[in-house]
């Protein structure tokens, strides 16, 4: 009974960890494990990537990729690739459907299989990336969060 007891406080005590670290900028959404997904998810993956880093360097295009990942675990988002890059409003070049128009180049490929399969610390745990360089100025909503990395034009926010 004893027993039962300290592996159901060590449990309740691991799972507040976990959230506390993917609060307070940990590295709980920065997961070593493979993401397996259908191959019509990751070309979408892939189109969204080209059209929203596809002018930025590699470790940008790996760190976009990586935000869409890391939103599927989030639980503030929706739970699969799909839907998070479908979701209306989160990214403009599905608005403006750019991300059907482009054909992703091998950098971003590469990029996305590297998200997919390696370690996704390379994101900084950030569920948000937008250019400054696009916006009149940034709302307060971005603002308000705090910015995880910068790479190339994209700045990142968790």
């Amino acid at each position: 009974m004893e027993l039962l007891y300290i592996m159901k406080k060590i449990t309740s005590l691991l799972m507040s960890l976990t959230m506390a670290l993917s609060i307070f900028g940990g590295t709980a959404f920065a997961s070593t494990q493979p993401t397996n997904l259908n191959t019509s998810d990751k070309v979408l993956l892939e189109r969204l990537v080209m059209a929203e880093a596809g002018a930025e360097p590699y470790a940008g295009q790996v760190a976009v990729a990586v935000v869409i990942l890391n939103r599927t675990e989030s639980g503030q988002f929706p739970t699969t690739v799909r839907n998070v890059i479908l979701q209306k409003g989160q990214f403009e070049s599905v608005s403006n459907g750019l991300i059907y128009n482009e054909t992703p180049t091998t950098s971003v490929v590469k990029a996305v299989n590297e998200a997919l399969t390696e370690d996704r610390s390379k994101g900084a745990g950030s569920l948000f990336f937008y250019n400054p360089s696009k916006m009149a100025k940034p709302s307060n909503f971005f603002n308000s969060l705090p910015t995880t990395i910068i790479i190339g034009h994209h700045v990142f926010k968790k």
